[in-house]
């Protein structure tokens, strides 16, 4: 059965949704037609695109099972009788959710909204890990030019998307969202970097390492069902154009690679739902910084481009759980046939879809081999402000 009701969905499952749908199967000699206009047996829209989407593999399952022996027969009538309990499911779900009746397109659109805001969050957020102020740092011979730093922030994750999931799957998300505003949640976040000068040539290499795991947190606060985990590492390298000295500004251009993966999920008894990432991020930098005493101001452009993938699904849906009631039993046989106990989705762009501009800038503050480094970015293209503070050993 599970390969029967093993459903694969994206956004474009509801293109077209302006039209009339039929869907006609076929019960030993009888055949039941679901429709959404009244010329067949009446079922929503929102499930009717699953079931025309999955029609073949639902009739298979319908013929495979009446063929074995051992079950108890299908029927057209059970059949026919799943749109009833269909109908009064959707309409107690519509008179909770303010009159909404996709709560599946709310799961998919939910679930693919959160997988675009990720493409878009996460290559700022990689690249502001590893800012120094200094555009080159020197050279490791002569001299000893070495930094290695630890970098608290807060991250703010918007999870409205999420919310919206969980909402459509009844999985009660209130101890969270009790005490976001605007749906922002706020987390703590922890990254490691170094970096150390060039030999010879004028040029520096760092890396940088953050991982978040909400299990790490949950001493600090309640994320309820929702869990996320994720790592992000990367590496970069700046070349001095001015090596800058005295009251003479330090000029450098520079490339870097980051890589982040990791997951969210939304977990109980009702349903599963996960989303797994990857993002990939490239960029060409310039930045000038002019040292003043122990302050060193600083300015910067990038150009980025990444490369991200999204796999989202749901399972173990318990259609009755979520939106069963008296008058509305689907733990039938035959509804387990038509209703989708796994779906799943994804996006995904391609490096070089798009090339984003992006500005930085900031200030650091030297007090003998420790550095604090305060900056801020802004993504030019998708309107997303950064920042970022690095607290670091160097010498």
């Amino acid at each position: 059965m599970k390969k029967i009701i093993s459903i694969i969905m994206a956004a474009s499952l509801f293109m077209g949704a302006a039209f009339a749908k039929t869907v006609t199967f076929n019960i030993g000699d009888e055949t039941v037609t679901f429709s959404d206009d009244g010329t067949g047996t009446q079922i929503p829209r929102d499930m009717l695109l699953i079931i025309e989407q999955n029609q073949a593999e639902i009739q298979q399952a319908i013929t495979d099972y009446n063929n074995n022996p051992s079950n108890t027969r299908i029927t057209a009538s059970q059949i026919t009788d799943v749109a009833d309990e269909i109908n009064d499911a959707w309409a107690d779900f519509a008179a909770s959710n303010g009159g909404s009746t996709t709560p599946v397109s709310d799961i998919t659109d939910g679930l693919n909204g959160f997988s675009g805001a990720l493409a878009k969050t996460i290559p700022n957020t990689q690249l502001q890990q590893q800012v120094y102020a200094e555009a080159w740092i020197g050279k490791l011979i002569p001299g000893c030019h070495f930094g290695l730093g630890i970098n608290p922030g807060l991250a703010t994750l918007d999870l409205t998307s999420l919310i919206q999931v969980a909402d459509a799957l009844d999985i009660d998300v209130s101890d969270v969202t009790s005490n976001l505003k605007d749906n922002k949640f706020i987390f703590p976040t922890l990254a490691f970097d170094a970096r150390i000068g060039g030999i010879i040539l004028p040029f520096d290499v760092g890396i940088s390492f953050c991982k978040i795991n909400t299990a790490d947190f949950e001493s600090i606060t309640d994320f309820g069902p929702l869990a996320a985990d994720f790592y992000t590492f990367g590496i970069d390298g700046r070349y001095a154009l001015i090596n800058g000295h005295g009251i003479f500004p330090k000029v450098s251009v520079g490339a870097g690679y980051t890589i982040t993966k990791g997951s969210f999920q939304i977990n109980d008894d009702t349903a599963k739902a996960f989303l797994d990432f990857k993002s990939q991020t490239m960029y060409l930098s310039a930045q000038a910084s002019i040292k003043l005493l122990f302050v060193t101001p600083f300015v910067g452009a990038r150009v980025f481009t990444s490369a991200t993938s999204v796999d989202w699904g749901v399972k173990d849906i318990d259609w009755n759980g979520i939106y069963g009631s008296d008058n509305a039993d689907l733990s039938t046989q035959a509804a387990s046939v038509l209703l989708p106990k796994h779906f799943e989705g994804g996006a995904s762009t391609k490096m070089f879809d798009s090339i984003n501009p992006q500005l930085f800038g900031g200030v650091g503050i030297d007090l003998f081999v420790l550095s604090l480094t305060t900056g801020v970015s802004y993504d030019i293209k998708d309107d997303i402000l950064g920042a970022t503070v690095n607290l670091r050993i160097s010498w």
